[in-house]
């Protein structure tokens, strides 16, 4: 009987023996439990060997073409894409400016509006109040406040008018 912790050896390595024939000669493989398994390389292009390419620089046994440094290329392509990230980065920064701008015309735009709405309100406001008092009978230094504040508001504006460009 054999020991049990001793392998046997294969039958064709045992003197005397013949080497196994057909069938016997193409075992299965053992699968050990808990192993991972082993599958084809996914790329196998990359893990092959290179042909030997004739060099008129540097060694003749080189596997990559001597023309073409692996480092110069992984340099181009880092500047490259550092390139394309700058690009995306100032288009990003332009398009928040835009954004920006347009958020403060639409906002002036507004208070604009508001403002002049305001303003208007409240002259008709104090306009009805004054000749719900008066009637049609209004004081003299009432009337001429509001035709002395009409004047100065249209002055005013004049000269904001034509000073508009300038701003």
């Amino acid at each position: 009987m054999a020991d049990p912790r001793k392998p046997e050896p294969p039958r064709h390595l045992v003197p005397g023996m013949k080497p196994p024939q057909g069938a016997e000669a193409t075992r299965p493989t053992k699968i050990i439990p808990g192993a991972p398994a082993k599958s084809a390389p996914s790329k196998p292009e990359v893990t092959r060997p290179t042909k030997a390419i004739p060099s008129l620089f540097g060694n003749a046994n080189e596997k990559t073409n001597p023309l073409i440094q692996p480092d110069v290329l992984a340099k181009e392509a880092r500047e490259s894409r550092r390139r394309d990230v700058e690009r995306k980065k100032r288009q990003a920064a332009v398009e928040k400016l835009h954004r920006d701008e347009e958020t403060q015309d639409s906002l002036i735009q507004f208070l604009k509006v508001t403002g002049v709405v305001v303003a208007v309100g409240l002259v008709a406001f104090f306009w009805r109040r004054v000749d719900a008092i008066y009637g049609d009978k209004w004081p003299m230094d009432h009337v001429w406040g509001v035709i002395a504040l009409a004047f100065l508001f249209g002055f005013g504006w004049a000269i904001w008018y034509l000073n508009k460009a300038d701003m």
